[in-house]
C-alpha cells in the first residue's frame, strides 16, 4: 500500500539522517551523549522542520539526510588508508542520488568537503607526507565521484544550454 511505502520512505530518511549526524559528531568529538543530543538537534532544527519537512520537499529531505553521511564518509575516505572508505563513500551516494537534483546541493556538499580538506591540511601543516596524501586522496575521490556520477552529470551538462523549443518535438511556428 502507498501509505506503507510513504512511511518506510520517511523512516529511511529520518533514521539515516539521525544516524549520520550521530556518527559524524561521534567521529569528531568521541562523546556518545553529545552525539545523541547533536543528532536530535539536527532533526529538530526549526529551519529544516518549517522549510523542508512542512513543505514536503523531497529533495531537501534527501539532502538533509545525506549531508552528515557525505561529510562523515568523505572524512574517512580522505584520512584513512586503504580503499574501503572510498568504496563505501561512492556506494552510499547511489541511495541518496536524489540529493543531486539541484546543482546548489552538489556545490554545498563539495564546498563543505573542500573546507574539511583545507582544515585537515592546516591541521597537518608540518607533515608534508600527510598533506600530499590528503591532496592525492582528494583528487582520487573527486575523479571517482565524477566517474560514478557520470550517468546524471553528462545529460545535465549537455542539456544545460538547451531550451524547451530546441529540445521539444512540437512545431512552434
Amino acid at each position: 500500500p502507498k501509505n506503507i511505502t510513504e512511511a518506510l520512505f520517511f523512516y529511511f530518511i529520518i533514521f539515516s539522517g539521525l544516524l549520520g549526524s550521530f556518527f559524524f559528531t561521534n567521529t569528531l568529538i568521541k562523546n556518545k551523549r553529545v552525539s545523541f543530543l547533536s543528532s536530535l538537534f539536527y532533526f529538530f532544527n526549526l529551519f529544516t522542520l518549517s522549510q523542508v519537512w512542512a513543505r514536503a520537499l523531497f529533495v531537501g529531505m534527501f539532502m538533509w539526510a545525506f549531508f552528515p553521511i557525505f561529510i562523515l564518509y568523505f572524512l574517512k575516505a580522505v584520512n584513512e588508508k586503504g580503499h574501503k572508505w572510498i568504496l563505501i563513500f561512492l556506494i552510499v551516494q547511489i541511495f541518496f542520488s536524489y540529493s543531486f537534483v539541484f546543482p546548489s546541493n552538489v556545490f554545498v556538499l563539495w564546498f563543505v568537503a573542500g573546507l574539511t580538506l583545507i582544515f585537515s591540511i592546516f591541521e597537518n601543516f608540518r607533515d608534508e607526507v600527510k598533506r600530499l596524501f590528503l591532496i592525492k586522496r582528494f583528487l582520487l575521490i573527486v575523479a571517482l565521484w565524477l566517474i560514478t556520477n557520470i550517468w546524471w552529470l553528462y545529460p545535465y551538462v549537455t542539456l544545460s544550454s538547451s531550451t524547451y523549443s530546441s529540445s521539444s518535438s512540437a512545431n512552434l511556428s
